[in-house]
């Protein structure tokens, strides 16, 4: 079994089409990871970060 690590850089990459690398996190979700990992690990720390962040980008729309 494959384990990833999901990173918050990588979670705002994938989410945010203004990340700089936007393009490269969604070709490697969709062409790699969905078919490669079958375990993802993320921490609460990174997942604080990646609310937060979420959180600060609908506050300044």
């Amino acid at each position: 079994m494959k384990t990833f690590f999901l990173d918050t850089s990588f979670i705002v990459a994938l989410e945010d089409r203004a990340d700089q690398y936007h393009r490269e996190a969604k070709e490697y979700w969709g062409k790699n990871f969905l078919k490669s990992f079958s375990r993802v690990i993320i921490t609460l720390y990174v997942f604080d970060e990646v609310v937060t962040y979420l959180c600060g980008c609908l506050n300044a729309a």
